[in-house]
This record gives structure tokens, C-alpha cells and sequence, in this order.
């Protein structure tokens, strides 16, 4: 990705609903809907969206992206950071690698 599209996507993801986000199926008229909530003091709070019955996996991946989505930015900035270090061949740049990839679980 490009710097300014990672910057757009860091601005959709500051800007939309804060709260972690939840899916459930609820009950409507007919058929059932799924519906993607912003999580408020542990209840189903504001819906995010609502899509037809069957759309579960859907749902989750959009209630997972809330959290998903800035964490993934984060670590690509991260990354690129660390590359372009690199650029230099310090040792510093090997020690701030090493240091990031255990944190990630990587080594």
C-alpha cells in the first residue's frame, strides 16, 4: 500500500464508531437479520449495519475490522519504520528488528 492510502484507510478507521464492535443475529419480523453493533457498557448498543440472514461470517469480519483494521496499520507503520532503518545496515536497526518481532510473537 502507499503512504496515502494507508493514511485514508487510518482516517476511516479514526472516524468511525470508537466502541469495539459485536455481531448477532436478532430476531425480525421474518427472515432474521444480522446486525453489527458498536459495543456500549457490555450491551448491544448502536447498530453499524444490518445485512440478510446468512451473512454471519460477514458480519463477524466487519465487527473484527473495528479493532482489526488499526492494529494491522499499526504494525505496517511499524514495519516500515524498521525498513527503512535498514536502509542504513546499522546494527541499531538489527536490534529494533529483532526487538519488534518478538514482541509480535514473530521469533
Amino acid at each position: 500500500m502507499k503512504p496515502e492510502e494507508i493514511a485514508a484507510l487510518k482516517a476511516l478507521a479514526d472516524a468511525a464508531m470508537p466502541e469495539p464492535w459485536r455481531y448477532a443475529t436478532r430476531a425480525s419480523p421474518a427472515p432474521h437479520i444480522v446486525s453489527v453493533h458498536a459495543l456500549r457498557a457490555e450491551h448491544m448498543g448502536e447498530p453499524v449495519c444490518e445485512l440478510f440472514p446468512g451473512k454471519e461470517l460477514t458480519a463477524a469480519f466487519i465487527a473484527a475490522s473495528r479493532e482489526g483494521v488499526p492494529a494491522l496499520i499499526k504494525h505496517l507503520e511499524r514495519a516500515r519504520e524498521l525498513l527503512k532503518m535498514h536502509q542504513n545496515y546499522s546494527p541499531e536497526a538489527w536490534r529494533a528488528t529483532d526487538a519488534y518481532l518478538r514482541e509480535a510473537g514473530e521469533q
